[in-house]
């Protein structure tokens, strides 16, 4: 079996598959494939940038190797497309099994769990490993688009109250502003603060990817 590009009346196929394994069809997506046996489609995915959706199998096929070929067909691509990391949702007592094909269990409730593969957030913390310190911490998430006075008032008082501030900036490009004027912005704005640190919330904060 090899994974085939879909598109016409295969995104038909697949959307017949994904809504009767109890899924919804999502219309946003970059590329979707899908598995052939004997011309009939029996495992389906898509990419949407480094988000992996939609993946649902024929209920005769699970449990093999089919969702390895299907999920391997996705990270190839979205590597292609210059993703070092990407990210799927599937429910808890499914995450063994993307666990067993080198995804990495970030976060689990009781509906959904959420897993990396490239292992991004443990490079993430390795990097920025020098900017632990001792003390009261606190943190805040911005988007600050642009930085204004107002964010200015807010840093300042939350600074007040910890020893060490870990200020995030939104990576997220959905903004008027694009990231890395943002980012500046706000190194700029709080230069003169000693105890807050500016940090990229790279894709684990506030994102497509976690939302």
């Amino acid at each position: 079996m090899i994974a085939e590009y879909l598109s016409g009346s295969g995104i038909a196929e697949a959307k017949a598959l994904i809504e009767r394994s109890g899924l919804s069809f999502d219309t946003e997506f970059d590329e979707m494939f899908g598995l052939y046996e004997a011309g009939h489609l029996i495992a389906v995915g898509a990419r949407s940038g480094k988000i992996l959706k939609m993946l649902a199998l024929d209920p005769d096929y699970q449990g093999g190797s089919v969702l390895g070929e299907l999920v391997t067909c996705l990270v190839n691509r979205g590597q292609a497309a210059g993703h070092q990391s990407l990210f799927v949702y599937t429910k808890p007592e499914y995450a063994t099994t993307f666990k067993a094909l080198n995804f990495e269990l970030l976060a689990n409730q009781e509906k959904v769990a959420l897993l990396e593969y490239g292992h991004g957030l443990k490079h993430w913390l390795e990097a920025n490993g020098d900017l632990r310190h001792p003390g009261l911490k606190g943190a805040v998430v911005m988007n600050c688009n642009p930085f204004t006075r107002g964010h200015r008032y807010l840093i300042e008082t939350a600074a007040r109250q910890v020893d060490w501030l870990y200020l995030f900036v939104v990576r997220e490009d959905r903004s008027v502003f694009p990231f890395d004027v943002r980012f500046d912005l706000v190194k700029a704005g709080v230069g003169d603060l000693a105890n807050v640190i500016v940090l990229d919330s790279s894709h684990y904060i506030v994102s497509g990817a976690t939302f």
